[in-house]
Order: C-alpha cells, then structure tokens, then sequence
C-alpha cells in the first residue's frame, strides 16, 4: 500500500480569496523537507522519494498530496515510508503542546519552524494528514508555541534570522517575578504551555492603573492570568489583564 501525505492550507481572513503563491509553494516544500530530514536522521541516507499525486482547490483551501515512492526501483520502502510519517506526526503534535521531542534533529526543526511561522502571516491553519481520520493541524496559538519550543532548544536557527513580526494576543501564564524593560515595569511570566518564560511590559496606562507600590506582586505571585497585548520576538507589550483580582488595601 502507497503510504502519502496530505497537507491543507486554509488562508487567513485578510486573504480570504487568494492564498499567497510564496507561502502556499513553501509550505509544501517545506513539509517535504521535514519528511526527508526525518528519514535522514534515521537512515543517514534517503531512501524515499516524495512525488506529487495530486493538487486542487475547493475555493479557497489547497490540498495537495504527495506519495512516497522508493529512489531505487524495486526497492520495497514502505515500512521506512509508514515510520517516517507517523515520527513526523509525532514530533509536531510534541512541539504544538510545548515539548521538544526526543530525536527531533535541528535540521528537521528548521523547516517546521518556518511552517509554524506562516500560520502568523497569509495562513491560517495547516492540515496534515498523515492517514485517512488522522490529522494534526498548525495553526495560533500552537504554533506560537512550537516556535518558542524549538528557540528553547537550538536558539535561532540561523545568523540572519531576524523576527520582527507582531500580533495581537494572549497568553496565560504563571507570574513569577518582576522586572524593568528599559524605563518601563514588566511581569516575569512562565507561559502555560511552552513552560518557557516570557518579559511581559506593562503599558504605561496599565502601569499607572496598578499603581507604583509593587506590593500586588507578592499577592499575585504563583498564580496564573491571562495576558492581553501585543506579541513580539522577545517580549510581549501588555495593554491588559483578564481575571485581575479587585484590589482593596492590597488585599487580592
């Protein structure tokens, strides 16, 4: 039995009509690349050829599926295909709930990456699907967490990789400390899923709310709030905070 792959790109509302073509062709290249560094890191050679088997839009999703084939005629791959799928399957549904599996190399963590980074841009959710029934989707907030996963383990994955990129969200997280951020107070936030920490600053009207005297830190200190702001690369700017207790005397 042929063992294929399909993957389903769904853009976002803001291109609704038209998947971009730079994000669609890499999205697809790159799963094939995270395929072919699975095998790798098991053979230490490829064995597996992935060729195209079908392609087609149902207005405005594209599935495209490919079919692992063997790069030596004759050659029976289809037990190594079934394993590098489903490992592959594996490793991502680890990362998008915040842990870093065991065997994962870096060279296959830098294509994964970069699919979790487009589901920030032009695409929405990315469907896998590895057998008929099972499917692993990429899509916020997993994907952030993913990313922050693979920073956690290898850094970034390269000299010229800048992330600039921002977005309006939330996270939930445990509070943990305090600090500064040049002039500007910040929480020191474990997130809930990733398990890494996370400088969240304080907008100034937020600041001022609180108030100066930092005693409602040690009230809140181990507990666990939803934080709403802007998400960036290396810290995330809070406008506001979901299930603030009341404040009376200091008293939460």
């Amino acid at each position: 039995m042929a063992i294929s792959v399909a993957i389903t790109l769904h853009p976002s509302e803001a291109e609704a009509e038209f998947l971009a073509v730079e994000d669609t062709m890499g999205q697809v290249l790159d799963l094939v690349e995270l395929l072919k560094s699975v095998e790798d890191h098991r053979q230490g050679h490829w064995r597996i050829e992935w060729r195209l088997a079908s392609a087609g839009t149902n207005s405005p999703p594209l599935t495209v599926r490919t079919v692992a084939f063997p790069r030596r005629q004759g050659e029976c791959i289809t037990e190594l295909a079934d394993q590098t799928v489903l490992q592959t399957e594996s490793y991502i549904s680890s990362l998008l709930q915040g842990s870093y599996p065991e065997g994962l190399s870096r060279n296959a963590s830098i294509p994964l990456k970069r699919m979790c980074e487009r589901s920030r841009n032009g695409i929405a959710r990315t469907d896998i699907s590895i057998r008929s029934g099972r499917v692993v989707s990429l899509c916020l907030p997993g994907t952030r967490t993913a990313i922050a996963t693979i920073r956690g383990r290898h850094g970034r994955l390269g000299p010229d990789e800048v992330d600039t990129h921002t977005e309006f969200g939330s996270i939930e997280g445990l509070v943990c400390g305090v600090t500064r951020w040049g002039d500007q107070r910040a929480l020191r936030v474990i997130e809930r899923l990733s398990k890494q920490e996370v400088t969240c600053v304080l907008e100034k009207s937020l600041s001022k709310h609180l108030g100066e005297d930092l005693r409602w830190y040690e009230a809140w200190k181990g507990r666990q709030f939803t934080l709403q702001g802007i998400m960036g690369p290396t810290e995330v700017s809070i406008a506001s905070i979901l299930n603030l207790p009341r404040k009376g005397n200091y008293i939460f």
